[in-house]
């Protein structure tokens, strides 16, 4: 048992050594840094051979760019191929390993074909309406649409490798997620407390002339996942290591706290709270004084850290959602976000009013490129820019998907709550609550932010990902569920 402890620890660190590697390398711009680039893509493959989980958390931390580290031409390579595009490669491959062969396709299932046929008649639906039908373009333009859209197009079918590596081991998932958020963190609070900037911190004032600093790191990538992990830890006592998901946990919902973003904090606390209702409705035995003790555990942790470190977190806090009461009853000037936001819908009706249909495809005002960038506009409301982009008919095919996925979730939640949550694998549940909490969430709390990973480039990495985790979760619980009907099956059998 020791040994395996240690050959999991070994694997971490060599993780964190090579990330550093990449990322130290990566502030060139020069191809002389090329051969770091090949050494690490040679311990990466050798690892693969062996631990083909390891290898796909690594490719995809990587192109996640958690804390803002590469830039497009980080190694001297060009926009049309990045660094971050050679790992997300890389993370593919890792779904083709020997070890993976045997399980289950995503696909084998009638709700996983059903998610498969609509994320490819999208992906279709992007391509020859949005970027070539609505602009009439030579096969040469649309070739060059396909590329700068890349991620856009392919990203979301990442689900395909991703389902088997969250089926193989979730185990080793989570451990790396939490370990990896731990070591980021380090890196964020060094830097905040030295002043020694070893990691990308955005810092603004929350209000103009108030003198509240929000402070935030950019990149989040999957860290925020730790903060979901910490309430099912605090309430279902079956992971080893609960102290690093305490950490991962209590200094995730701390920085989250420090970005004094409103909707963030809210939506934050509505997740945990949906996250506790569906621990409980899936049956598992409450030990009240348990739970009781962990939480009021963790408020004083949470609290005696603002309070020696951050003394003005709280009265931050405190102000930032009185002056949103200010603004909502209109003693003070509406905010900014509020402002922009207005500004947005005035500036995108008129465009969802030329087609609202079909939507306007990708225009390069509504892609941003006039002004440099590659993400949509209209942040604020990216409903409203996907609206105008894809049209109702398109958005209608997108949201298809949620809808089955939404579907999915609640009867698998009641079949847990039937059969037992002793079937379910504890890290498939904590990734499927996770994720699941995360979809009703954006639903009743984000409505308008439904679609928004539409909006970013990789938002449809980040949405393969979580199908891919709801679906391999739900594909485990069956089958150990199976294993064990067909076991008291045989059982009585022998009985009669």
């Amino acid at each position: 048992m020791n040994q395996t402890k240690n050959n999991n620890n070994s694997s971490y660190f060599q993780f964190i050594i090579l990330w550093i590697v990449i990322i130290v390398a990566g502030q060139s711009k020069s191809l002389l840094f090329v051969p770091i680039l090949i050494g690490v893509i040679i311990i990466w493959y050798n690892k693969f051979v062996n631990d083909p989980v390891w290898a796909f958390m690594f490719a995809l931390t990587i192109f996640y760019n958690i804390g803002n580290y590469l830039t497009k031409k980080s190694f001297g390579l060009f926009n049309v191929f990045q660094v971050r595009d050679l790992f997300l490669i890389l993370a593919f491959l890792a779904g083709t390993h020997v070890y993976l062969k045997k399980l289950p396709r995503v696909w084998s299932s009638n709700i996983g074909k059903n998610i498969v046929v609509l994320l490819m008649l999208f992906t279709f639906y992007q391509i020859f309406i949005s970027a070539f039908l609505l602009h009439e373009q030579s096969v040469k333009s649309l070739v060059k649409e396909i590329v700068a859209q890349r991620w856009r197009f392919f990203g979301v079918f990442i689900i395909f490798p991703a389902y088997k590596i969250f089926l193989y081991d979730p185990k080793l998932v989570v451990n790396i997620i939490v370990r990896f958020t731990i070591f980021i963190l380090g890196i964020y609070f060094f830097s905040l407390f030295s002043g020694i900037n070893l990691i990308d911190i955005s810092i603004s004032e929350r209000f103009s002339g108030t003198g509240m600093i929000r402070k935030g790191i950019r990149n989040y990538g999957f860290m925020q996942n730790t903060i979901i992990f910490m309430v099912v830890v605090i309430w279902l006592r079956k992971f080893e290591g609960k102290r690093m998901f305490l950490v991962a946990g209590i200094g995730m919902l701390i920085t989250t706290l420090l970005t004094l973003t409103r909707y963030t904090n809210f939506t934050t606390f509505t997740s945990i709270i949906i996250s506790v209702i569906m621990i409980s409705f899936l049956g598992y035995k409450l030990k009240v004084g348990h739970l009781y003790t962990k939480l009021i555990g963790v408020i004083i942790v949470m609290i005696t850290i603002m309070v020696l470190f951050f003394p003005n977190l709280i009265t931050n806090l405190y102000e930032t959602y009185y002056f949103t009461w200010l603004e909502i009853t209109g003693e003070v000037a509406k905010g900014t976000t509020q402002s922009r936001s207005e500004i947005e819908y005035v500036n995108v009706m008129p465009v969802i009013e030329k087609n609202p249909f079909f939507g306007v495809g990708f225009t390069d005002y509504m892609l941003g490129r006039e002004e440099g960038g590659d993400d949509f506009g209209f942040s604020d409301i990216p409903l409203f820019a996907n609206i105008a982009i894809y049209g109702f008919f398109g958005l209608a095919l997108y949201y298809s998907v949620y809808f089955l996925v939404l579907k999915l979730i609640f009867q698998f939640l009641k079949t847990v709550r039937r059969y037992g949550i002793y079937y379910f694998n504890s890290y498939s549940m904590l990734l499927f609550i996770t994720y699941s909490v995360s979809i009703i969430n954006t639903i009743i709390f984000k409505t308008f932010n439904i679609s928004s990973d539409l909006s970013l480039r990789s938002g449809r990495i980040y949405h393969g990902i979580m199908l891919a985790i709801i679906l391999s979760s739900v594909t485990k619980y069956q089958f150990e569920l199976t294993k064990e009907l067909n076991r008291k099956s045989k059982n009585n059998m022998f009985n009669v």
